[in-house]
């Protein structure tokens, strides 16, 4: 097998349950090909048979990172795997759910530069990694501006309001305040409807 340069990083490699092939990512030259990710935004895909997709996304050192994928509809064994790795190309973050239907990732940056996300199909426990679906994936970063996909919610939150949301499988809705050192706040989420293990979950950024 030739060897690769010193410089290069290593590629990934991915078996594909039963065949005989495998699916070969580098991930210093595949960024070209990737959509690039905005935080707060809200991005759909589909999943083919031994199908990866990939992402970018660009932090740097001490950012705050989330990112969350969840089923929209497939087969019965379907579930996304999220990887992401960072502007050297070493795994810093990975989630198959292994039954469940979403997956999150979420880290502090360590460096700063360019981060690949990689969306594939999860190891379902007595199933393999080729079942197909679709998904959708939400990446939020702090600090930063966000940008809310129209028909969903998020974005600046005004003093006193009531703010109404909606949360699907593998979704994040991002909101923003601004307040000065010494200021008091206060942050309340409560569930209106929903499936019966629904809760919501506020998490706040500096």
């Amino acid at each position: 097998m030739k060897r690769l340069p010193s410089h290069q990083p290593r590629p990934r490699r991915l078996a594909v349950g039963a065949s005989f092939g495998f699916l070969l990512f580098a991930l210093c030259g595949g960024a070209a090909q990737a959509q690039s990710l905005s935080s707060g935004a809200y991005y759909t895909d589909s999943i083919a048979v031994n199908g990866t997709n990939t992402y970018t996304f660009t932090a740097g050192s001490g950012d705050s990172v989330v990112l969350r994928a969840g089923k929209i509809a497939g087969a019965s064994y379907f579930e996304p795997w999220v990887r992401v790795y960072g502007p050297d190309g070493t795994l810093v973050g990975s989630n198959d759910p292994g039954g469940i239907w979403a997956a999150e990732v979420a880290l502090t940056a360590t460096n700063s530069g360019t981060f690949t996300v990689l969306v594939s199909d999860g190891k379902y426990p007595g199933s393999d990694y080729a079942d197909t679906g679709t998904y959708q994936l939400s990446y939020v970063k702090a600090p930063g501006a966000l940008v809310v996909s129209p028909g969903h919610e998020g974005g600046p939150l005004t003093n006193g309001t009531y703010n109404v949301g909606v949360i699907t499988n593998g979704e994040l809705d991002a909101w923003s305040f601004t307040a000065d050192t010494g200021d008091s706040v206060v942050l309340r989420a409560g569930k209106i409807a929903g499936a019966s293990y629904f809760e919501p979950w506020v998490r706040v950024y500096g």
